[in-house]
């Protein structure tokens, strides 16, 4: 490497660890000699790149912040950078002044079990970043959702799906992981988590909340970039999956196979947040704007469970699931559709199987599933399930698409921009297929194709016949009466009555 590419190197965004490894070999030798080696793995000033320290001590500029959001990609270090500015707000606490007592924070994920499996127990988890000189000195009790740190800062754990967790506690700090993620749960005072959690960081002389997220378009984060462009103590600092070269290049291969050289990877690579993208199903401002909290009330509703399925034991697309409520409304082309639920993931076909029957009893819904993979085995595999849990296996309706995933989501996309599709609550990663994905993105919508076959299901007239207009075909249940094809050849024997036609056409199966 010549002298210019290697300023080039030590001027980028490296840690110490990587600008010593750029060295000569006798330099490099020489520093690494003057140093305890068995040390560094746990030492955040060795191994943290500049874009990831948050400043603690005053000198630093420590108090130069009342919030601060690390927005970057999918395994871009934003998880080690939380648990370490919380170790070292521990560590330094009782000479920093900023209050008198221990140190209280809370640890806020989009669900429990994020917080557990992430925030504390992950491999940058709170829990594994300090030394095992240390970790003796950490007690940690599932049960009262809270962390005792070596040097005495108290931790209460919270989760966005019940937001008045954070009611009544107050805290010094307040570190929020995956914010644009959370689902819009809203409790007392029609508050969500986030909103809480600004009202409870309210001790000490310096309040201060940190944001670890890969943007999304949603009104908190959008709130916090747009509050940075006038407030200096509220900051924004970005980052991108690539900056960290901690990362094994096997998962790297995995993401960037994914999302390269499309508009989603752009959010989840690169940590932008996306304008409206061209080609795809719809806008976030179509969305949020027949957006609602709660569902309304006095509706006669099909409630249907849509499922896009993965087949392989070890899936590399999700499972598409997710639950969708249609008006049982007439004329038939005015229902509107509300999205309820998104439980997508990737699982094994037993898992998904699990979760769609548990999800339809639930709701009293229907499974409107695509079959064009596995055929037969897809119905198999939800009634395995429903014997497995010893509960009725629910409504069953088997869906074969039969054109592009593209064509399929169009008459949705044209039923919300009409206002006749809503999404209850929030659901930032199905919200972010149906806003980004277009024809030739490498990676597959899942999610989007399971709400696309649910709501398709009930609000179109022949959907359950031929098909959303160019989509699907939906094969009936072997034992059960297709009304809608007996409606349909009745027509023509004889005259039609106004709205009867409608009528027959709900499916046999659905429950109001």
């Amino acid at each position: 490497m010549n002298g210019a590419a290697l300023a080039d190197q030590l001027n980028a965004d490296l840690s110490v660890e990587q600008r010593v490894a750029l060295l000569p070999r006798p330099l490099r030798m020489q520093v690494l000699a003057s140093l305890e080696l068995h040390t560094l793995a746990y030492d955040w000033a060795w191994t943290r790149r500049p874009s990831q320290f948050i400043p603690v001590l005053p000198a630093d500029g420590g108090e130069n912040f009342s919030t601060m959001a690390l927005l970057s990609g999918r395994g871009g270090g934003k998880t080690r950078a939380g648990g370490e500015w919380v170790r070292d707000l521990d560590r330094h606490w009782s000479k920093l002044g900023r209050a008198v007592g221990p140190l209280r924070v809370a640890l806020v994920g989009r669900t429990a079990g994020d917080v557990r499996d992430t925030m504390l127990q992950g491999e940058s988890g709170l829990l594994n970043i300090y030394p095992p000189s240390e970790q003796d000195k950490i007690s940690y009790v599932a049960s009262r959702r809270s962390v005792i740190l070596p040097n005495g800062a108290m931790c209460l754990l919270a989760s966005a799906e019940e937001p008045d967790q954070l009611r009544g506690p107050q805290f010094h700090i307040s570190w929020c992981d995956e914010v644009a993620a959370w689902k819009q749960v809203r409790g007392q005072g029609n508050l969500d988590a986030w909103g809480q959690a600004q009202i409870a960081t309210r001790l000490g002389t310096r309040p201060q909340l940190l944001v670890t997220t890969t943007p999304k378009r949603v009104p908190s984060v959008r709130k916090l970039i747009a509050d940075a462009a006038v407030n200096p103590l509220v900051q924004v600092r970005r980052g991108k999956t690539t900056d960290n070269k901690h990362l094994a290049q096997a998962y790297l291969d995995v993401v960037l196979g994914l999302y390269a050289g499309t508009a989603l990877g752009r959010q989840e690579l690169d940590g932008e947040m996306l304008d409206d993208v061209e080609g795809a199903m719809t806008t976030q401002a179509v969305l949020d704007a027949y957006r609602v909290d709660k569902l309304p009330g006095g509706v006669p509703w099909m409630k249907v469970i849509g499922v896009d399925p993965s087949v392989a034991s070890k899936p590399h697309d999700e499972c598409g699931i997710v639950v969708v409520y249609i008006t049982q409304t007439h004329p038939v082309l005015k229902r509107h559709a509300y999205i309820v639920d998104d439980l997508s993931g990737r699982m094994s076909p037993a898992v998904w199987g699990e979760r769609v029957v548990r999800a339809a009893h639930e709701h009293g819904a229907t499974v409107v599933a695509e079959v064009n993979q596995g055929m037969a085995l897809v119905k198999q595999n939800v009634m395995q399930a429903a014997a497995k849990l010893n509960v009725a296996p629910p409504p069953f309706r088997a869906t074969f698409a039969s054109k592009a995933k593209a064509v399929r989501a169009e008459p949705i996309g044209a039923a919300a921009e009409q206002g006749r599709l809503h999404v209850v609550g929030s659901f930032p990663e199905l919200e972010d297929q149906m806003t980004a994905w277009v024809s030739g993105d490498s990676y597959s919508p899942d999610r989007m194709d399971g709400m696309v076959h649910g709501a398709a299901s009930g609000l179109f007239p022949m959907a359950l016949v031929n098909g959303t207009p160019g989509s699907a075909t939906t094969h009936v249940p072997k034992g059960r009466v297709d009304t809608t094809r007996i409606a349909s050849r009745d027509q023509r024997q004889r005259p039609r009555i106004p709205g009867a036609l409608e009528a027959t056409r709900i499916p046999v199966g659905f429950r109001r």
